[in-house]
């Protein structure tokens, strides 16, 4: 039976914040069945999955949203088809599948009144849109989800989010403001539209851990890896040994790795890790500005830099990040 690498790292951190959450508290026929699916799906997240295994739980994710929506039950509905949209486009990369999910829920209730979890939809459609670098259609949604409904603008400050132990927070302040927790979330992914592949990576100057000031003209004519990372992300770490293959393999061939440790608080645990772990690269630990510039907020990513400083890939792992770095090498 053939099995497959999950492709996603920090899988369903947003769901489990946005979804599962409120579902806790909610008794309808389909609460325990969605959640027994999205237990699955994260333990599938952390490790290898099968065809017949992915193919089993989304069936039950679209029966779940067909009965629900046979029954009336509209707010499980759009629950189960974010939750296939989402899984859809992290764990099988399937982007444009992913978005038609959601576009059958468009469909489903262009003439009903929405539910609250709708309002997940439209962070979803948003965030796909953001990984696949479309900054006019992140906008787009967030001009609608302004127009609709569900709206809530009130400010909320986002703090925290840097690792699994570190969720993020929405705080609600006294009074109201122009914005929304919802429009918030929606403009990180319009941030990470703006740094994909094909977008020039920001111009930044960094300290490493043993005082050297790091800038991207220092790495000009060379293929660069930056990859932001926190050792207690299990996906992260899967993907550690293929980047210290591509290191030794590479770095005589003008490919060099800068790494940027997201752990927050005393950084003396990280690096002893990368110690333990012989990360032979330049590791710059403390230094979060950087990734809040890429629009990195909740969890890890990289970005593959091109010897002119174009982003040529971003948030790859394993074979496909050993992949593009052998082509872009080869290929000089």
């Amino acid at each position: 039976m053939t099995r497959y690498l999950a492709k996603t790292v920090g899988l369903f951190v947003a769901i489990t914040s946005i979804l599962i959450g409120p579902i806790a508290s909610i008794a309808t026929p389909y609460r325990a069945e969605l959640l027994s699916v999205i237990s699955e799906l994260q333990g599938l997240a952390t490790g290898t999955y099968s065809e017949e295994e992915w193919t089993g739980l989304i069936s039950r994710l679209d029966a779940v949203y067909r009965n629900a929506l046979s029954e009336g039950d509209s707010d499980m509905a759009v629950r189960a088809k974010v939750i296939k949209a989402r899984t859809l486009s992290e764990m099988r990369s399937q982007h444009e599948a992913a978005l038609a999910e959601l576009a059958e829920v468009r469909r489903a209730f262009a003439n009903r009144e929405l539910p609250e979890s709708y309002r997940g939809l439209f962070m979803e459609e948003a965030s796909i849109h953001g990984r696949i670098g479309d900054e006019p259609a992140v906008m787009k949604v967030m001009n609608e989800y302004k127009a609709s409904s569900l709206y809530d603008p009130e400010q909320y400050p986002i703090l925290g989010g840097s690792g699994p132990g570190d969720p993020i927070i929405m705080v609600r302040p006294n009074a109201g403001g122009a914005e929304s927790s919802t429009l918030a979330a929606m403009g990180v992914q319009r941030k990470r539209a703006e740094f994909s592949a094909g977008e020039l990576f920001p111009v930044f100057e960094v300290v490493d851990s043993k005082g050297k000031t790091h800038s991207l003209s220092d790495y000009e004519g060379q293929i660069l890896l930056v990859d932001f990372w926190i050792e207690s992300w299990s996906s992260w770490e899967r993907s550690l040994p293929s980047m210290m293959r591509l290191y030794d393999v590479y770095r005589k061939r003008d490919f060099a790795i800068l790494g940027v440790c997201l752990a927050r608080g005393d950084a003396e645990a990280s690096r002893a890790f990368a110690r333990k772990r012989e990360m032979k690269w330049p590791q710059v630990f403390g230094d979060v500005d950087l990734a809040a510039q890429l629009g990195l907020i909740g969890t890890v990513g990289n970005f593959i830099v091109d010897e002119h400083g174009l982003i040529v890939g971003r948030d790859l792992y394993g074979a496909d990040l050993e992949s593009l770095i052998q082509k872009l090498i080869d290929d000089r």
